[in-house]
Formats: C-alpha cells, sequence, structure tokens
C-alpha cells in the first residue's frame, strides 16, 4: 500500500510540474491582454489556451495534494479549505 501510495504521489508531481510549466510557457508566448480591444476569435486562442492550462494545473496540483496528505498523514482533509491551510503550514503554498 506504501508503495502504490509513493508511485502516485512522484507520478501526480511530476503531472504537476508539467502542467505548470505549461502555464509558464503561456505567459511567455503572449500579450498581455487588452480589455479595450476587440479580438478575433482566433486572436482570443491563447488566453484560451492559458485559461484551460491555468485551470488544470490548479486541478493536478490539488490531486497532489491530496495524495500528500494521504501519504504523510493517512488521512484527507475533510475541507479543500483545510487541505489549502496544511499545504500552506507546509509551505508547499503561499497565503498570499
Amino acid at each position: 500500500m506504501i508503495k502504490s501510495i509513493m508511485t502516485l504521489l512522484i507520478s501526480n508531481a511530476e503531472k504537476a510540474i508539467a502542467a505548470i510549466h505549461l502555464v509558464s510557457a503561456s505567459i511567455n508566448d503572449i500579450e498581455p491582454f487588452n480589455p479595450g480591444q476587440s479580438y478575433t476569435l482566433k486572436e482570443l486562442e491563447p488566453y484560451d489556451a492559458l485559461n484551460d492550462r491555468f485551470i488544470r494545473a490548479v486541478e493536478i496540483s490539488l490531486r497532489l495534494f491530496r495524495t500528500y496528505e494521504r501519504y504523510s498523514f493517512a488521512e484527507n482533509s475533510e475541507t479543500l479549505r483545510d487541505m489549502l491551510n496544511r499545504m500552506e503550514k507546509l509551505k508547499f503554498i503561499s497565503s498570499v
């Protein structure tokens, strides 16, 4: 059981890192959004891609946090807020 949780933890960490790198690549490849400008659908595609990648990175990171909780504490937090507070205390995320 411990080995399978460790394997899952490593896999989720790798996926989270890859997802965060994709978000970073999207940020580096687009111009700042101008709310006063009228964009075509084609011009909005990079912003949609960034949005999708960001959401995916958050979801994968949350899965990583749940797996880490299960591995380290043999339990999961009852609420998302509790899990995020725990991850903040462990310095995984900031409270900003």
